[in-house]
């Protein structure tokens, strides 16, 4: 009798152990059937935000670090707003000193360290950064309050073609490397580092075919990707030839977002058509 409560015991043990590694199986399979689906989306969550300009003139979005604030560039008044995720009240609007004689046309919040660049109408960036200080109050309360400061002016078009489409990236070093389209289609590039002389921007040549829709730099200034309506991605390497592109893709739909993740080694492509690719090297 005991003998047969033992291998009854030890067999059932190892169905059982047979029928959780297949259940394994089972919700790996359902866990990962959605990557062979196409991509879905849905609203999930939506808060109107009084004072908010028409999508048109809201040029770039931010959450700082702590998630307390959002904010972005209202260009139809040429400032920086802040508003509290938690009221959903505004927590600070701060115009700009650049942007007072001319219009902001373009704008890139940094993936790191809040910085702000912005084109304008009249062929200059302007570049910003969105500030918070922190202060605790005796209940340990924590109070965020945000504000902007001003950095620099780069005249950027010789002939103060408008900026269009820019780009910029801020390395470990704290050296910005930046990319902007102009209105008529031209593309420059340049380096800005606070403290230190000003670099002229430099043209990149080539012509490109259609309407520019994005562009991107990397951390160091070298590989350029430049994105038109055409159906086109020209891509550079700068630092070899700033003349010609080193390759120009076709595609069957147009671009019109690109960014890194991995650091710079993988570049994100987004279409027209909803689609998002992600390519190595």
């Amino acid at each position: 009798m005991i003998d047969r409560a033992a291998d009854f015991g030890i067999r059932a043990a190892g169905l059982g152990i047979i029928v959780i590694v297949a259940l394994i199986f089972v919700f790996i399979g359902i866990e990962t059937l959605p990557l062979f689906r196409g991509a879905k989306e849905r609203l999930v969550f939506e808060q109107p935000l009084a004072g908010v300009p028409p999508a048109a003139q809201v040029l770039a979005l931010g959450v700082d670090e702590y998630e307390s604030n959002l904010y972005y560039v209202d260009a139809s008044r040429g400032a920086v707003r802040f508003v509290n995720v938690v009221t959903r009240e505004q927590a600070g609007d701060f115009p700009l000193k650049a942007l007072a004689g001319t219009t902001a046309t373009s704008a890139y919040r940094t993936p790191s360290r809040d910085k702000i660049v912005i084109g304008t109408a009249d062929g200059h960036l302007v570049i910003a950064e969105a500030k918070f200080a922190i202060a605790y109050a005796s209940d340990a309360t924590r109070t965020v309050r945000p504000f902007v400061n001003q950095l620099a002016v780069i005249a950027v078009a010789p002939d103060g073609a408008a900026i269009v489409r820019v780009h910029a990236r801020q390395n470990s070093a704290g050296d910005y490397f930046y990319a902007a389209a102009t209105a008529d289609g031209r593309v420059f590039t340049g380096k800005f580092v606070e403290d230190e002389p000003r670099e002229e921007p430099q043209a990149v040549g080539g012509q490109f075919a259609g309407k520019i829709t994005a562009l991107i730099l990397d951390y160091e200034g070298n590989k350029l990707c430049v994105a038109t309506d055409a159906r086109k991605l020209y891509h550079y390497y700068l630092g070899e030839s700033r003349d010609a592109p080193f390759h120009v893709y076709d595609f069957p739909a147009n671009i019109t977002a690109l960014d890194f993740i991995i650091g710079d080694v993988s570049l994100l492509l987004g279409f027209e058509n909803g689609a998002v690719e992600s390519w190595f090297g």
